[in-house]
């Protein structure tokens, strides 16, 4: 039996472009001055080939992908180490660190997340979650979705952009 399958919230912004083009998400294993990483990066372990990634920028909605499968030293997975990417914007030392090989799919106009925000309060978590009180975006990388709200957010891409329902992934994860 399968297990279910995950939707991740993946805040990028000024390595949107270097992750979009090579087809990944990448994280460090580290802070600054070797501390222990933040919760939202260690977030990408968690991800398993066929996990759902909804890319944002800004606040908005901007690419979907399914995290693919790869073969690591711990057997198959949906994430490896890797070192930091070249042209990485970065303001930290060179690092290893988590990536998830995923295939963006760009939304044809970007999906605020703000138009969701009476979901997001009602179903939020209060610990870790990708949303504040408010319902804004919490600064951070990578959040695993609550169900509620990943379900909202797809169906508001099916209702913006019809084209997405050819997506298995995404049909699949609504269906399920």
């Amino acid at each position: 039996m399968s297990s279910p399958i995950k939707v991740f919230l993946v805040s990028q912004g000024a390595n949107y472009e270097i992750e979009k083009e090579g087809g990944f998400i990448w994280a460090p294993q580290k802070a600054k001055n070797d501390k222990p990483p933040m919760f939202y990066w260690e977030t990408l372990k968690q991800i398993d080939a066929g996990d759902i990634l909804i890319h944002c920028l800004q606040g908005n909605v901007v690419a979907v992908s399914e995290a693919m499968a790869q073969i690591t030293e711990d057997g198959w997975q949906g994430h490896s180490t890797a070192p930091m990417p070249e042209n990485f914007t970065a303001n930290r030392q060179e690092v290893d660190g988590w990536l998830v090989k995923c295939e963006y799919v760009e939304l044809n106009a970007w999906l605020p997340l703000g138009v969701l925000r009476d979901t997001i309060v009602k179903y939020k978590r209060d610990k870790h979650s990708a949303f504040d009180k408010n319902g804004d975006l919490n600064a951070g990388y990578c959040y695993i979705l609550e169900n509620e709200i990943a379900n909202s957010i797809i169906e508001e891409m099916f209702h913006q952009q019809p084209t997405l329902r050819q997506l298995d992934y995404l049909t699949s994860f609504l269906d399920s």
